[in-house]
């Protein structure tokens, strides 16, 4: 029997779509070429096991601290559990206007996921709080879901919201914690889908709390 999969990618998607909708561009010109592309200094992103493959039953909660996944391009880490590399995914949106950048680990029946959408300078400038609310807007019109919590959250001095969506997604209910933080033309959204009776609490906070920001290295190339 196969593993059911947390849709993570598609709920991000819809909040990348809606954070778009005010991102116009100032002038027509072509994106630039590798603007916060994964680098070959970044972590290693092999490609997720199948989920059938995934460990049986739910996480453990008593694991040890793993080194956290680092990309110094983006500027941030983040500890996956049982120490997974992620999945990347780059797409460039609105002509040029986001670079989302995806990074997902499937774990259990749970999907753990960082996105980071970069705005090109060439957009339209929109102040943090509408940045966050667009992406909060996003991901409640992705899931058809109902918010449960939403409490703002800082993080070296960045702002931020925490959020907590009920939804149903083909006949299951769903829990879905979210962090989001913008720092300049970076979003950052952090989000963990699971079923309401994975038990994984711990390994969810966990998740959230290893997130930093990093120093993006010079001559990187990074956005």
């Amino acid at each position: 029997m196969r593993r059911w999969v947390a849709p993570a990618a598609v709920v991000v998607l819809g909040a990348h779509l809606v954070t778009l909708a005010g991102c116009k561009l100032l002038r027509r010109a072509p994106p630039a070429a590798d603007a916060g592309a994964p680098s070959p200094s970044d972590s290693p992103a092999p490609s997720l096991q199948p989920a059938d493959a995934a460990p049986s039953g739910e996480p453990s909660e008593a694991a040890a601290p793993l080194p956290p996944y680092r990309s110094s391009k983006l500027g941030f880490q983040v500890r996956f559990p049982d120490g997974k590399a992620p999945e990347v995914e780059e797409k460039v949106l609105g002509g040029g206007a986001v670079t989302a950048h995806l990074f997902k680990v499937q774990f259990g029946s749970s999907a753990y996921v960082v996105s980071v959408d970069v705005l090109s300078p060439r957009t339209q400038p929109r102040t943090a709080d509408e940045l966050l609310a667009a992406a909060r807007d996003g991901l409640l019109e992705s899931t058809g879901g109902t918010l449960e919590s939403d409490k703002t959250v800082t993080l070296d001095e960045s702002p931020g919201i925490e959020l907590t969506i009920a939804a149903t997604t083909s006949g299951l209910k769903m829990r879905q914690r979210a962090r989001i933080h913008v720092v300049g033309a970076r979003v950052y959204q952090l989000l963990v889908v699971a079923p309401i009776w994975s038990g994984g609490a711990r390994l969810e906070q966990e998740f959230l709390d290893s997130f930093a920001f990093v120093p993006i290295e010079a001559g990187d190339g990074g956005p």
